[in-house]
């Protein structure tokens, strides 16, 4: 049985990850372009850009015994159609800032695989445990990339951001750990 859930990642100025599978242990991280961003500019606000992932996953009950559940997880984020770019602002210390967003989405669907896994599955609790899952991951993701956005000031706090990028980075990889 597969059943898909689907999560609205929207910030302002955040950016995208591509496929990221669950059963994977190297996902590729896309390093972002700003021809990525397709959807047209807004110019009624302050914003330079504004980036919209979606997060989804999926699980399959592949195994039950004693109502015991084994189930297997696919997560991926995406950028979708409405995430732009302001062209005549566009400029590499905000694209480096974007990527941050996108990494930050990235490990949402890590660490979203991660606690999928970790948890035990029955016949009776399977739908409720997975939706407390998924509701308290991306609530993490939702605050974290939101004082990411805070403490770098949109990109302009050069030393925070290059703090963030660095934590990112050491995230990344804990979380790719098995």
């Amino acid at each position: 049985m597969w059943f898909p859930y689907r999560m609205l990642f929207t910030v302002a100025a955040i950016a995208v990850c591509t496929l990221v599978q669950a059963q994977v242990t190297s996902p590729q991280i896309k390093t972002l372009s700003w021809s990525d961003y397709k959807g047209a500019p807004d110019y009624t606000v302050p914003f330079y850009s504004f980036t919209v992932t979606e997060t989804n996953f999926d699980a399959e009950i592949v195994g039950e015994h004693n109502g015991i559940l084994q189930i297997k997880f696919r997560t991926w984020n995406f950028l979708t159609n409405k995430s732009w770019v302001k062209m005549e602002k566009a400029n590499a210390q905000l694209l480096s800032h974007e990527q941050g967003h996108y990494d930050i989405s990235c490990l949402f669907a890590l660490d979203l695989k991660k606690q999928f896994s970790q948890a035990r599955y029955t016949t009776s609790n399977y739908k409720l445990l997975i939706d407390q899952i998924y509701r308290t991951v991306s609530t993490k993701y939702l605050r974290l990339d939101n004082q990411y956005e805070k403490e770098t000031n949109h990109s302009l706090n050069k030393t925070e951001q290059l703090k963030w990028n660095n934590w990112i980075r050491q995230e990344m990889v804990r979380l790719l750990r098995k």
